[in-house]
């Protein structure tokens, strides 16, 4: 009978796990929380610790992951800045707003299209697939800017 008992015992690796996941989702709930406390708990919750997160792997399944995981952190820290939330994560500012789907301020201000990039708006447009505000959203400019690079002017935001 004992030889039979054991064979329907799963003893785990990590015994102890669901404990560890039940402090990690206990401690991610606490309003005191800092937010390195919080990305290791929720990526203790994903199944990866806080050095695969940071680590430079650009698979699709990481990404999607760490998109998540960025998503969680500013739903919980609201007034985190994207420079701080990059830290925290690794990653440039800019791939935390673009993650965040809002466009950096400095983007907004100071984009200038290079003349390598004419003839590729151009072609964009004609295609008729896309229009000037599509065209506009993928390099960073206005509507207007696309607009008049379609008719044929040129100004300040070409450069080169």
């Amino acid at each position: 009978m004992n030889q039979m008992v054991r064979s329907f015992i799963h003893v785990r690796d990590d015994a102890n796990y669901h404990m560890r996941a039940w402090n990690a989702w206990s401690s991610s709930q606490r309003e005191d929380i800092t937010p390195g406390d919080f990305l290791k708990a929720i990526a203790f919750l994903s199944g990866l610790t806080i050095e695969e997160i940071r680590k430079d792997d650009r698979s699709v399944h990481m990404t999607e992951i760490r998109i998540e995981l960025v998503k969680a952190v500013k739903a919980k820290f609201p007034k985190m800045s994207a420079c701080k939330l990059g830290s925290l994560f690794n990653r440039e500012r800019t791939t935390i707003c673009r993650i965040l789907k809002s466009k950096p301020i400095e983007a907004r201000r100071h984009t200038k299209l290079s003349s390598l990039d004419i003839p590729i708006i151009r072609r964009m447009y004609s295609k008729g697939s896309m229009n000037t505000r599509v065209i506009a959203e993928k390099f960073g400019v206005s509507h207007g800017t696309i607009s008049a690079i379609l008719r044929g002017e040129t100004d300040r935001s070409v450069s080169g």
